[in-house]
């Protein structure tokens, strides 16, 4: 309850947001789950380096950390709106979860269209294991 009590204040969009925003991404709880993705991705990477050589590492590598930037969009959208409600809780839910979907389809053709030795296998399946 401490936790959630600490972040009432500041939320919106006015001057608190940002620093709101800064202090939600650096909770221990959402630090701990950045580690642990960050963690798997490079676990994956060495695997798949070791399989199918640098190219696959550095797939995996950017597989995965579509997915760690994505669950930060998500944390920064619900940081920054207000949910006085349930009803606004629902919207803000859907928000965040729009733009989670969003930077990963952006990142994805980022990554497609620039990384040119993409290796698709290491690439998709980190990115497909932990995406949803």
């Amino acid at each position: 309850m401490r936790f959630l009590a600490r972040f009432r204040g500041g939320c919106g969009s006015g001057p608190g947001a940002l620093s709101t925003m800064t202090t939600f991404l650096m909770s221990p709880p959402v630090r701990a789950t950045l580690r642990w993705q960050a963690g798997a991705t490079v676990g994956v990477a060495v695997v798949a380096g070791l399989l199918a050589g640098m190219d696959g590492a550095v797939s995996a590598l950017l597989g995965g950390f579509i997915t760690v930037l994505a669950g930060i969009a998500f944390a920064g959208v619900v940081s920054i709106k207000s949910s006085p409600s349930a009803e606004a809780t629902l919207v803000t839910m859907f928000l965040a979860e729009g733009a989670k979907i969003a930077a990963i389809i952006l990142l994805l053709w980022l990554v497609i269209t620039v990384y040119k030795d993409l290796v698709a296998a290491a690439f998709l399946r980190h990115l497909s294991s932990r995406c949803c």
